[in-house]
């Protein structure tokens, strides 16, 4: 059965999830989340999409934002994935598939929604046990709004 294709829509709000293959711990190696912070940063620019909510697992990641043309929103995972797949395997010395499956990607359409997910993301850690606040938790927007750094704290208002 052929896979439904992507609802790509300019100026669309998404709800971004990738899922290391078998589960495996592929942002918990030294320097990963870092790294990918970095390729978040490099990818705003260049992609003309701004971030609101993020949260770095160890085997997953959750991204909440909205691009400018959403026929850049595969380019842009691919960026991400593909860049970060890179580093990994040269980093972990590892062969295979670092992500399981295809990434999802639900257009967020209703405020109540968008609201959900970012509460979602945010207490992704504590849901797993790692913090018992999230502000606790480093690898997550949580603690950015207060810092400004790496997410649109306007992009939150401006969906209302």
């Amino acid at each position: 059965m052929p896979r439904k294709p992507r609802q790509l829509t300019d100026h669309g709000y998404y709800h971004l999830i990738a899922r290391g293959n078998n589960r495996h711990f592929i942002l918990s190696v030294p320097g990963g989340h870092e790294f990918f912070k970095e390729l978040l940063a490099q990818s705003k620019e260049k992609f003309q999409w701004q971030l609101s909510h993020y949260c770095l697992m160890s085997n997953h990641f959750h991204l909440l934002g909205r691009i400018a043309q959403g026929h850049q929103l595969p380019k842009l995972m691919q960026y991400l994935l593909f860049g970060y797949s890179r580093w990994y395997r040269l980093k972990a010395h590892y062969v295979g598939h670092v992500w399981q499956g295809r990434y999802k990607s639900p257009l967020i359409e209703k405020e109540s929604y968008y609201l959900e997910c970012g509460r979602y993301i945010e207490r992704n850690p504590i849901r797993a046990g790692l913090v018992a606040n999230a502000e606790q938790y480093a690898w997550s927007s949580y603690r950015h709004y207060a810092l400004g750094e790496l997410i649109d704290a306007a992009l939150v208002q401006s969906y209302f």
